[in-house]
């Protein structure tokens, strides 16, 4: 049972199609979001691997590749990401706007990595208007012979092992390369079915990137009620997304987290502790900063030592009436309730690898 499970979760044999190409682009600045390359078309055996014999490809520190693919060959795919020098996906991925990349191109783009200064990072980027779609392939020529059923099986479990490794092994200055809900979507999803991603939600627990620039703020007006609706709608999110394991029914399902965010905020349950403007100093901006108690525990752990705060800290630029709320950067901790008797204003904490959310709600589409 399992091996015909795993046999049907790759797209091993593609029926044959129209080779996938790529293309050149001039890129005067490495270190921009250009696109170095761009794959276009099905993914079939030597389309990807014909790039490591450019000279592009090879003189340059780091290289960017816009993808526009159905998919197809997915042990292609695997020996393009681990003949990688080291295994370090050397190369970042962009989907842009109008293109799509699914089945075996979607795990490709999820290799998109790029380098800093010490470490590598993971560097994805999804333009509005691209598709990004997962699920369990399936073996496009049922008239295969057992020798080939015997390599698709292999390759099978050799792509499985590398998502599983991947998603394990923190091997980046942003944690694990790969997050585990990226393997549950993978193994989870039928064949015959595609899994998108739509929301702002579901990119930031997958370490999908926006494309940098464009309008990065939100207007709220500047009274306690609506800013302390969001300050709350952001730490409901932030815990929601980063205890998810403990939110969710049976396995990973974004729509149990959506829920849980929705069914808390409805209760009226959390209580605004505190909620005060910071005016800007040196180079620092204006913040916004909130401390909210309620229903926010350390999972598995259920006395009273187990509650927690959550604060928010929200960068805004005041107006007249008015606060712009920048939806690209704010922070978000969680503490003990019990600290609040000595600081009812507490600095960030890092105690917890928190997933700050909520600025946008996380169901809203991209």
């Amino acid at each position: 049972m399992f091996r015909s499970l795993v046999v049907t979760l790759f797209a091993l044999l593609a029926a044959p199609a129209q080779a996938g190409h790529w293309t050149q682009f001039p890129v005067t600045d490495e270190f921009s979001n250009e696109c170095m390359f761009a794959f276009t078309g099905v993914i079939n055996p030597g389309d990807l691997m014909a790039l490591y014999d450019h000279p592009g490809w090879t003189q340059s520190f780091r290289t960017r590749i816009c993808l526009d693919s159905p998919g197809g060959s997915l042990k292609e795919v695997y020996d393009f990401v681990t003949g990688t020098s080291d295994n370090d996906f050397n190369f970042a991925t962009t989907v842009k706007s109008g293109a799509r990349c699914e089945s075996a191109c979607a795990i490709l783009f999820m290799f998109g990595q790029s380098w800093g200064a010490n470490s590598p990072f993971p560097d994805r980027v999804m333009e509005p208007g691209a598709r990004l779609g997962f699920h369990s392939p399936f073996l496009g020529n049922t008239e295969v012979s057992e020798g080939q059923r015997e390599d698709a099986f292999r390759v099978a479990l050799d792509v499985a092992k590398l998502l599983l490794d991947t998603a394990y092994k923190a091997t980046t200055q942003s944690g694990a390369p790969l997050s585990h809900e990226l393997v549950s979507l993978v193994l989870g999803t039928p064949g015959d079915q595609m899994h998108y991603v739509e929301t702002v939600g579901e990119m930031a627990l997958l370490g999908i990137e926006r494309p940098l620039g464009g309008d990065n703020t939100m207007r709220v007006a500047a009274n306690r009620e609506e800013v302390g609706a969001l300050v709350e709608r952001v730490c409901v999110s932030s815990y929601a997304m980063t205890f998810r394991n403990w939110l969710v029914e049976d396995g990973y399902d974004f729509d149990d987290i959506v829920a849980f965010v929705y069914n808390t905020l409805a209760t009226k349950d959390l209580v605004m502790e505190n909620l005060v403007e910071i005016p800007p100093f040196d180079y620092q901006q204006a913040k916004i900063i909130g401390i909210v108690s309620g229903p926010f525990h350390v999972p598995g752990w259920y006395s009273a030592g187990a509650a927690l705060y959550c604060r928010a800290e929200l960068t805004v630029e005041p107006g007249s009436g008015f606060y712009d709320v920048q939806t690209d950067y704010h922070t978000v901790s969680f503490g003990t309730l019990f600290d609040l008797d000595d600081n009812p204003l507490p600095d960030w904490n890092g105690e917890y690898d928190v997933i700050p959310a909520g600025l946008i709600p996380i169901d809203s589409r991209y």
